[in-house]
């Protein structure tokens, strides 16, 4: 078996999202003494909310197949972090066989971004006996995702498991304790993630609920009153 590095193509990345922003640098490949084949580059994107699936296609059938025999920073399940230095080895004569020639590679990535509720915000509020909506960004598009309701560290409500929309419709109980240490947890493929503590408060406020039978109060007063505000009130007749 005979072969000859040519070059490394142009690093195909395919985001789920199209709010990311990474790149691939510094990509170099050479042929060790051992015959295999080592492919270094760096990744750049956020390790603390994405992770990469990586494949290395190369020229030798068309590129219509991932190489198979690699080893090192190479995954298809969303496991690769971003940062420099990455290094995978391919063991290219037990894939290659007898082949002999020139060889050209690509790297395909797909990137990941963890979940992450956008509402309710952290230290806001939503009211109880109310509707209100759960959004999210992050995740895959055709992954489930299970929400759940916490108070402190104790899970409230399973609330639902939904497609991953982005958006959820929640209707607060009208009874539900008011508080301000609730959050949200949200699970998909790669885990949970639980949001900032955020308050659950009284449907009215309580000003509200101390105006209304202040109103009634003054209506029964003007009802008793009646009259013409001029003359003293009638004298009730004598009884018999």
């Amino acid at each position: 078996m005979r072969f000859k590095v040519l070059v490394l193509s142009l690093l195909t990345l395919i985001s789920l999202s199209p709010v990311s922003a990474q790149s691939v640098e510094n990509v170099v490949a050479e042929v060790g003494s051992n015959g295999k084949v080592i492919i270094t580059y760096d990744l750049k994107g956020d390790p603390e909310k994405e992770r990469f699936s990586t494949s290395i296609y190369s020229s030798h059938n068309g590129y219509s197949q991932p190489l198979v025999n690699v080893t090192g920073d190479i995954d298809t399940e969303y496991n690769v972090i971003p940062g420099s230095g990455k290094r995978v080895e391919w063991d290219a004569a037990s894939e290659l066989g007898s082949y002999n020639g020139e060889l050209a590679f690509e790297i395909r990535a797909r990137v990941y971004q963890f979940l992450r509720v956008t509402r309710p915000a952290a230290g806001k509020w939503v009211r109880r006996g109310s509707t209100t909506a759960i959004t999210w960004a992050g995740g895959q598009s055709s992954e489930k995702i299970n929400i759940q309701l916490l108070k402190g560290e104790r899970i409230v409500s399973n609330l639902s498991t939904v497609n991953n929309s982005g958006s959820y419709s929640w209707s607060i109980p009208k009874d539900i304790e008011k508080g301000k240490d609730y959050k949200l947890r949200l699970t998909g493929s790669k885990g949970p993630i639980t949001t900032e503590p955020f308050s659950i408060n009284a449907k009215y406020p309580l000003l509200l609920k101390v105006a209304v039978p202040a109103a009634l109060l003054a209506g029964t007063i003007v009802l008793i009153g009646g009259g013409s505000d001029d003359g003293p009130l009638p004298v009730p007749p004598e009884p018999n």
